[in-house]
């Protein structure tokens, strides 16, 4: 097999510091994602903190997304532990490690920073994602892995849970050409992100609810009371999204109370969904449960 995908688990400091040390061999780029840094640290990448930061999406000035485009950067071997530090506390660095120079990487994830999808439309490719990346990168067949690697020898991306997503070319063999997802892969894709956009509806609803986890820990939860609401029946993600958040409003078992476990019943009672159901609760059954809730905190 020419391309491989491995997962390294417990990453820290000192052993990203060493991974990266036994490659010392290659360039070693720095692919950042600056939607996940302040405008100061943005600045700083800018000003060539390290060396010269190529904006990837620079040439698509005049659109909303072109001051936020990844930057590309080469750094120097002194420069690895600072770089690591970044990567860990802002999850905001992916590692491009080859023999290329630093145009004709630049030149290939421009590339490919559109991918075609079965209905034959051009999507963008966050691919400084590392929540694309990291739920991307398993599902790729060893072609579509040379197609994203090109010229690169390794691409690392670091997750929540300080896992390291690694896809590599595993001999001399490099390829390119347009990088296009499969139906299955698009759908495999959408289901790994879903926890994220739940993630985000149960913040925008309380930030105190996920506020005492760590960005692990608020995954590992959610994707759990994902898979609980699936078990009762639930599917569309609305409904999956909002089953979330009232799990942690809630007590534990209050999807077996009188409206929730009616809601549970949409199909039978003809309506669209587990929400649609719950819009019809009467503001008494609210005002009880406010009650209820407030007596459960002071006890």
């Amino acid at each position: 097999m020419a391309w491989r995908y491995e997962c390294i688990e417990n990453q820290t400091v000192d052993t990203l510091v060493a991974w990266l040390s036994q490659k010392e061999e290659m360039h070693q780029y720095a692919l950042i994602d600056v939607q996940r840094l302040s405008v100061e640290q943005i600045q700083t990448i800018d000003r060539h903190q390290w060396d010269t930061a190529v904006n990837l999406y620079a040439d698509l000035e005049g659109t909303s997304i072109a001051s936020m485009g990844p930057r590309l950067v080469q750094f120097p071997r002194e420069e690895v532990p600072h770089i690591v530090e970044l990567a860990l506390a802002s999850r905001s660095v992916s590692f491009l490690l080859g023999q290329c120079d630093f145009p004709t990487l630049s030149a290939h994830l421009q590339a490919i920073r559109e991918v075609e999808i079965p209905n034959r439309t051009a999507v963008l490719f966050r691919y400084q994602d590392i929540h694309v990346t990291a739920a991307l990168f398993p599902t790729l067949l060893s072609a579509e892995i040379g197609l994203c690697l090109g010229p690169l020898t390794h691409w690392a991306a670091l997750d929540a849970c300080n896992r390291l997503h690694v896809i590599s070319a595993t001999g001399k063999q490099r390829k390119s050409g347009a990088l296009c997802f499969d139906q299955k892969t698009v759908e495999t894709l959408e289901d790994s992100l879903f926890v994220h956009a739940a993630m985000l509806q149960v913040n925008d609803a309380d930030s105190v609810l996920l506020a005492s986890y760590t960005e692990c820990e608020a995954q590992t939860l959610i994707r759990e009371r994902i898979d609980t609401a699936k078990s009762f029946g639930l599917e569309q993600r609305e409904d999956l999204a909002l089953y979330c958040v009232l799990s942690l409003q809630f007590p534990p078992g209050f999807e077996k109370e009188a409206a929730f476990a009616e809601a549970m019943g949409y199909r039978a009672k003809n309506k669209p969904s587990f929400g649609a159901v719950l819009d019809e609760v009467s503001p008494d059954v609210w005002s009880q449960w406010d009650e209820r809730l407030k007596d459960e905190a002071v006890r």
